[in-house]
């Protein structure tokens, strides 16, 4: 009813739908790793690269606006723990590890998107400075 009134308004003859708009309305669809997963560095440090994903839409295309949340086990601290992606469709984040040795997981999520992107980083416990007898 609304869009007859509308053309009626503009004087059109007639309308094709309600909202044509929404079938080519991107909506993001997957998350994937770009770079930063595999990493190894001593425990108590911020890794040297930012972990990077890439969201897309349901076309394929990267999709910029989209709220990616990163969450990590383990005792690890993040620059931000929500990112909204770039005009690229890219979120990054600064990554340092707990005062523990191990390997953590971290994973970046979108609502609405069910398979998260993983990343696996390992925590070495370094070189001792000296060694006794």
């Amino acid at each position: 009813m609304k869009c007859f009134a509308i053309a009626l308004a503009i004087g059109l003859a007639g309308c094709a739908s309600e909202d044509p708009v929404s079938a080519t309305v991107p909506v993001a669809k997957s998350i994937e790793v770009v770079s930063g997963s595999g990493m190894i560095a001593m425990y108590g440090t911020t890794l040297p690269d930012p972990l990077v994903v890439h969201v897309k839409d349901q076309f394929g295309a990267s999709f910029a606006g989209a709220v990616v949340t990163f969450a990590a086990s383990g005792t690890v601290t993040f620059n931000y723990d929500s990112v909204i992606t770039s005009a690229s469709g890219t979120a990054a984040v600064t990554f340092s590890f707990g005062l523990h040795a191990g390997v953590d997981t971290v994973t970046a999520t979108v609502s609405g998107i069910s398979t998260p992107a993983l990343f696996v980083e390992t925590a070495n416990p370094g070189i001792p400075g000296s060694l006794s007898v």
